[in-house]
């Protein structure tokens, strides 16, 4: 069959929901990129304020999950996503007009990232168990890959756009530019279908269903060590947003534009095109025949 790998998208609310948080993560990168860059414009380049952003986006992702869940298995999942990309598109725009004015400080980035996060942690359980509801059993692998390569595949040309429309919008654009991807997602989820949902008997309280999961976790053989080597990698481990940025101004001392470039790049890898890219973009950071543009 042809085209088997991309299957899903045959059918037209999975079609509608992949293309809508297509957009809206290309949008994600580039304010990725331009709050990367605000943040050690700001700062006057601290890695630490940096990791700081990142840190507070990560801890409330992870402090909020659990909680997430559980709503997402309680709510009707569509509203909820509704809501969630409401919450992202609003912080956004927020931080937009802030930067835009002249009144964005490291305080409400930090704050921005960890509300991001806390919106996150609702908004990943909800989309995941949205999916079975919009193919049937039969595609529902293929479309659970397709959703995985979303947020991958935007990485390879979002960061680039990202960096070169800092040169021409500035952050506040970028930020307003993210702003207006969300409403992608929000148009397809308001335009599926609704699906029926099966009779809901009584359930406990949210905070027990929270309890009895995490000791559930626990009485497991396998999940506290993933639980715990997730952690350690979603604090730990290195984060190409923190990382980047320091190099590529402190060691290359690239500009907006090709820091993008260098993003998408690394956004390719490991392929073999992606490591040529990576070189040629380093390689061409001692050359004005590309960049002077920029």
């Amino acid at each position: 069959m042809q085209f088997a790998s991309l299957r899903a998208l045959r059918h037209r609310d999975f079609r509608l929901l992949w293309i809508g948080l297509f957009v809206s993560a290309v949008g994600t990168w580039m304010q990725i990129v331009a709050q990367a860059l605000l943040v050690l414009h700001l700062t006057g380049g601290s890695a630490f304020a940096l990791g700081t952003v990142s840190l507070a986006q990560a801890a409330a992702f992870f402090l909020f999950a659990p909680s997430g869940g559980a709503l997402a298995d309680r709510l009707d999942k569509r509203r909820l996503l509704i809501v969630t990309q409401s919450i992202l598109l609003l912080l956004a725009a927020g931080l937009g007009a802030l930067t835009l004015a002249g009144l964005v400080r490291l305080w409400v980035i930090v704050v921005a990232a960890f509300c991001g996060g806390a919106a996150l942690s609702f908004d990943q359980p909800a989309r995941n168990s949205l999916i079975p509801s919009l193919v049937p059993p039969g595609d529902l692998m293929n479309a659970v890959s397709l959703q995985s390569i979303i947020f991958s595949g935007a990485s390879t040309f979002g960061p680039a756009l990202a960096g070169v429309m800092v040169a021409v919008i500035g952050y506040g654009g970028n930020f307003f530019l993210n702003a207006a991807s969300y409403l992608a997602v929000i148009v397809a989820l308001v335009r599926l279908r609704p699906v029926a949902a099966p009779p809901r008997a009584m359930r406990e309280p949210l905070w027990r269903s929270v309890r009895a999961t995490l000791l559930t976790a626990a009485r497991d053989r396998a999940l506290p060590a993933v639980v715990t080597g997730y952690g350690a990698l979603l604090f730990l481990g290195p984060s190409p947003a923190v990382m980047l940025p320091i190099f590529a101004l402190r060691v290359l001392h690239l500009t907006a534009a090709q820091m993008g470039f260098l993003f998408s790049a690394v956004g390719v890898a490991p392929s073999s095109a992606g490591w040529q890219l990576l070189r040629w973009v380093i390689s061409s950071t001692k050359s004005d025949c590309f960049w002077r543009r920029f």
